[in-house]
């Protein structure tokens, strides 16, 4: 099957090569069709991070697709649900379809908490969520609950003296999943401890509760009356998939990571309900909050049965900051981060390059950037990272050029991404 498809995907590229086609429709391999001239570039969902390749050399699609559009002076279009940073800087695309109806918004300071066996503190699911989503099953349509955090529970830790359970292995933290604990980093397995090491308490309890344990309080909630399932990358495929479709024909729910968003085009999701809207935005780079923002908003208009399905947004401070733009539209989204990143010099004012590679390299490149001057910084400490603000590559790939000679190729090279969205 696999020869196959690759005889046929070379069998375009020559149809493509000896011109008898004039279009070409396809994924994002599609750019290195060899067309010539070129007339006409559209490129879809310009703003996701697919365009980026996800291993290393991290070449851009979008840019590649945007330089083959000058070379032929072809027409370049740019579409998708939202734009990226660079494009509305540039253009200010204006926003025509009015949301404020379909997106709401839940305080999780004032939600139920379902009590969990050994789980602290609760997992808050507020009663417009429940009292929504068994309103869409009994429509026979699909609700989707959404929480980033895998396992049962994100660490486990002594209640009597705070010790917190590591991996013996690489001194990650360990969650609780299946019955069992797991390293977050190197994936050991061991069983779950019945009293604390250090001080020999059994008051041990889980935290920052995950997938697994949201999974059983939406089994509480429908009982037998509907199915429940889950759905993140360890627990996926194809096979899993259709048997899914199959067994939420006539509604139920689906709990799991950002990837659930892919059943929006198989089936008729009526609601989508995001726990934890706030962890979305925690993460440590400078475009978290259009990465949580960018999820929720296309998890409003995404495949089947748009028009008449609801988002639910459960949050700390609900419809504040960021997420304003969610009703009002990614303008006033874009309008405030842009002020922010403005301030910041992140991209689209700067570039943002990030550097990972061997420790001692890292460490050498550091101290070099810093006393060259530039705006070099660690965003986690003792991790072999770095990001570098600059407007221009051509002084710092000077000073790195000695770290990429192939006299270094036993210590190893550093490897670099550039942010400009």
């Amino acid at each position: 099957m696999a020869f196959r498809r690759r005889q046929k995907t070379f069998d375009a590229w020559l149809r493509a090569r000896r011109r008898e086609v004039s279009l070409v429709i396809g994924s994002v391999g599609a750019l290195f069709a060899p067309l010539a001239p070129i007339e006409l570039v559209l490129i879809e969902e310009e703003a996701s991070y697919s365009y980026t390749f996800v291993r290393y050399p991290y070449l851009s699609l979008r840019h590649i697709a945007a330089k083959r559009a000058q070379m032929w002076g072809s027409r370049l279009i740019f579409g998708g649900r939202i734009p990226s940073s660079r494009l509305y800087l540039l253009k200010r695309p204006q926003l025509k379809r009015n949301v404020r109806d379909q997106i709401q918004f839940a305080n999780i300071r004032t939600s139920t908490k379902p009590i969990l066996p050994r789980i602290i503190p609760e997992l808050p699911i507020s009663s417009m969520l429940l009292k929504n989503s068994l309103e869409v099953i009994n429509r026979g349509e699909v609700v989707i609950w959404i929480l980033d955090r895998k396992g049962y529970a994100g660490e486990i830790s002594c209640e009597e003296c705070g010790w917190t359970m590591t991996c013996p292995e690489c001194g990650s933290f360990c969650r609780i999943s299946q019955g069992e604990t797991m390293c977050f980093f190197c994936g050991r397995k061991s069983e779950i401890p019945t009293v604390c090491p250090s001080c020999m308490s059994r008051l041990l309890v889980g935290r920052r509760p995950g997938i697994e344990a949201l999974y059983e309080i939406a089994r509480a909630l429908v009982g037998d009356a509907a199915p429940t399932c889950k759905w993140y990358k360890e627990k996926s495929g194809k096979k899993l998939r259709a048997s899914m479709l199959k067994e939420l024909e006539h509604g139920g729910i689906i709990v799991g990571s950002r990837l659930s968003l892919s059943f929006c085009d198989d089936c008729p999701v009526g609601l989508v309900g995001w726990i934890d809207a706030d962890a979305e935005a925690r993460r440590p780079q400078y475009d978290a909050r259009f990465a949580a923002f960018s999820m929720i908003w296309e998890s409003r208009f995404r495949g089947k049965n748009t028009d008449k399905r609801k988002v639910i947004v459960q949050s700390r401070r609900p419809y504040r900051g960021w997420q304003k733009g969610l009703r009002l539209g990614w303008q006033l989204f874009w309008d405030e981060e842009l002020k922010e990143r403005y301030e910041l010099n992140f991209p689209p004012f700067n570039l943002l390059i990030e550097m990972t590679g061997p420790s001692k390299v890292i460490e050498e490149v550091f101290s070099l950037l810093d006393k060259s001057g530039f705006a070099v910084y660690k965003p986690i400490a003792d991790e072999a990272q770095l990001w570098i603000k600059t407007k221009e590559i051509k002084v710092l790939r000077e000073l790195l050029e000695p770290y990429f000679h192939i006299s270094r190729s036993k210590i190893g090279f550093p490897k670099a991404r550039i942010w400009r969205d």
